[in-house]
């Protein structure tokens, strides 16, 4: 038992200026990446990741017996007077179908907590950052949804005031 503690703090001093060069890598690509489409892109297009290694299973306390959880999500939102990388909490309910059995499905509820990425945990931090590609990803998609949106809008609306005209 001794021996193994002796192996575990060794291992523990060794990796722990590497867990905190990691941890402040992660803080200046996040920085680096608001900056970018905060200042560079202006892009205030709200998008959100779940980020299934922070989902916590928990029971309802009302007592109603629901099955109840916490999804954190990596966001890219309003906070405060502009968006940000934020991490969101949102509380969930296990969907039963109508024989009552559960599915594997959670229903949404209200948004709880938001908070900016810089401030939260460590873990939070860690556990979320490999998702800040996919959330950038996500973003990008958006972009190009929300301008063949207005694209194929407007040619319509135009069609249609056009055939006005004529008439």
């Amino acid at each position: 038992m001794t021996e193994d503690l002796k192996k575990a703090i060794e291992s523990l001093r060794e990796v722990s200026p590497k867990l905190n060069a990691a941890t402040d890598e992660a803080n200046r690509v996040v920085a680096l990446v608001e900056e970018f489409l905060n200042d560079e892109c202006s892009i205030g297009l709200p998008v959100e990741r779940e980020v299934p290694e922070l989902f916590e299973r928990v029971r309802d306390f009302d007592q109603t017996g629901e099955t109840m959880g916490r999804a954190i999500y990596l966001a890219y939102e309003r906070l405060g007077d502009k968006y940000r990388i934020v991490l969101k909490t949102v509380a969930q309910t296990l969907v039963a179908d109508e024989d009552d059995r559960y599915n594997p499905e959670w229903e949404d509820g209200e948004p709880g907590k938001k908070i900016a990425w810089p401030e939260a945990t460590r873990n939070q931090k860690l556990l979320s950052f490999p998702i800040l590609l996919d959330l950038l990803m996500g973003i990008a998609s958006q972009a190009n949804k929300c301008i063949k949106g207005v694209a194929e809008t407007t040619e319509a609306v135009e069609k249609i005031l056009g055939a006005l005209k004529a008439e």
